[in-house]
């Protein structure tokens, strides 16, 4: 049985209910996007590592998993060519999403408090025609099966901690035993894939590891170009708007969503990429970047600065969600959730 209710529009008017559909989704998709952005402000518990160490965010670990995540599917699919990769990137973009309504809860603070993650999954996705999809990735990743995406997924997760203890190391942070902390993230490992690339990360410093973690990302092409980071954090974002366009071009397949947000992966260090659906999604984020720092401190010719990324977009549906998304308060999700406000049938909010 679904979880989520969806209403079916009426054969005798059914273009008049899709246009009505359509439009709800892209202020779904607006706040689902704001709400992703969060990600980069709620920082990552690293207690058990080091109590005083400067942690990332959580926006830089789903970057991060999800490099590692590419990195061992194409070491897989060496041997296997029907290995699914694009189920293995999926279900890291959204592993963590619910954190935004939880936040970051360590293996400490899990011994005195309870999540209700189930009821997270549900109100954030749950208004989305494709919010199904989305709850089932994050309880695959959650509950755990013999498939070996699955298995792939949770080592790319596991291995960001090495990565973790090799960059705080690089930054001075005392860690106490961090060779017996690596040597155990290596034991939990569930593939040899997973180990072989472990042990390779245990030798290398932070710098060193990216650059490995491209080399196999993208076939050893432009070696001698490859940054010696992780992706930056505004990259999870981005996926979102991907997966969020690629939704509202009903048209577009899965095998065309997992390619736009592997090439979004990908786009500026595989110089090969020329991709205008890409531009597209880097203005949004710009636009939404930019709505960002005026709550933060009022920004001259703000409308001017919106109305212009706005009409530089090429794709029709990047220009309806830009619209969505200018109208749409970046915390709307927030009132929602708390009862303060209420989705009208047209996806537009009534503030109680």
């Amino acid at each position: 049985m679904s979880r989520l209710t969806k209403q079916e529009p009426s054969s005798t008017n059914i273009k008049q209910s899709f246009g009505k559909i359509l439009h709800k989704d892209y202020y779904f998709a607006a706040r689902l996007i704001s709400e992703f952005l969060t990600l980069e402000s709620e920082l990552r518990k690293v207690r058990y590592l080091s109590p005083f160490a400067k942690a990332l965010s959580i926006a830089d670990q789903v970057t991060g998993v999800m490099l590692i995540g590419n990195a061992l599917s194409e070491i897989v699919m060496k041997n296997d060519k029907n290995f699914n990769k694009a189920q293995v990137i999926e279900m890291l973009l959204w592993h963590d999403a619910p954190e935004t309504r939880t936040g970051d809860i360590s293996r400490d603070q899990k011994r005195y408090v309870t999540i209700d993650e189930d009821k997270a999954r549900k109100h954030m996705f749950g208004t989305f025609s494709w919010g199904e999809e989305i709850i089932d990735l994050i309880e695959k990743f959650e509950e755990g099966t013999d498939q070996l995406e699955f298995k792939i997924a949770k080592d790319a997760d596991a291995l960001y901690v090495v990565y973790t203890i090799k960059s705080l190391l690089d930054q001075g942070v005392i860690i106490n035993h961090p060779d017996d902390r690596i040597s155990k993230t290596l034991k939990r490992l569930l593939t040899e894939e997973g180990v072989a690339l472990g042990k390779e990360m245990a030798v290398k410093n932070s710098e060193e590891i990216a650059q490995l973690l491209w080399e196999y990302s993208l076939n050893d092409k432009n070696n001698s170009e490859l940054t010696k980071s992780l992706p930056e954090e505004s990259l999870a974002t981005k996926m979102v708007i991907a997966w969020c366009l690629s939704e509202l071009k009903s048209e577009t397949s899965k095998v065309k969503r997992a390619k736009l947000i592997e090439n979004l992966l990908h786009f500026g260090i595989d110089e090969s990429i020329d991709n205008a659906l890409l531009e597209d999604i880097n203005k949004l984020y710009e636009l939404l970047d930019l709505k960002r720092d005026t709550l933060k401190s009022p920004i001259d010719h703000f409308d001017r600065q919106l109305e212009g990324i706005t009409k530089s977009l090429v794709i029709l549906e990047s220009q309806n969600l830009a619209t969505a998304i200018k109208e749409t308060d970046l915390y709307d999700w927030w009132n929602i959730m708390m009862e303060y406000a209420n989705v009208e049938a047209d996806g537009r909010i009534i503030f109680a």
